[in-house]
């Protein structure tokens, strides 16, 4: 694989210290292979966000207080259409609503996708209608 600008994907919201260690070690992997890489972790430290500074028991399903939600989506949607050429999905992203709509996003720009860490191609195919029945027994309508 040439040298690409890869944006990292993957569970946030739920996870300790909001995964940014499974982001932080997949970001210096490919890093260390010669990519350029778009860390929604590092984002969020630039923008004051920093999970270290929280504590263990912090409530870590709710978004930040002090970033967002709509702001942190923003980004994520532009980094992907405008910077990225591929993206590289961490692992539970199959169960992360924030992932697969960037992977949505990602499949609109026509960008190829990764497994994060063994940095295998994958091929990532979407059903619409599962993936509405999943979103709506979310919402509850």
């Amino acid at each position: 694989m040439k040298p690409s600008t890869i944006y990292l994907c993957g569970p946030m919201r739920g996870y300790p210290y909001y995964n940014h260690r499974a982001f932080d070690g997949c970001q210096k992997l490919w890093e260390d292979h010669g990519h350029t890489v778009i860390s929604p972790a590092e984002h969020d430290r630039n923008q004051g966000c920093n999970p270290y500074e929280l504590p263990l028991d912090y409530n870590w399903s709710k978004h930040w207080d002090t970033y967002p939600l709509a702001d942190c989506y923003g980004w994520d949607i532009e980094a992907i259409l405008r910077r990225a050429n591929c993206i590289a999905l961490l692992p539970g992203w199959e169960n992360s609503i924030g992932s697969r709509g960037e992977i949505a996003v990602g499949l609109v720009a026509g960008h190829h996708f990764y497994d994060a860490f063994s940095m295998k191609r994958l091929r990532i195919e979407v059903d619409m209608k599962s993936t509405f029945a999943k979103t709506r027994s979310r919402i509850r309508f």
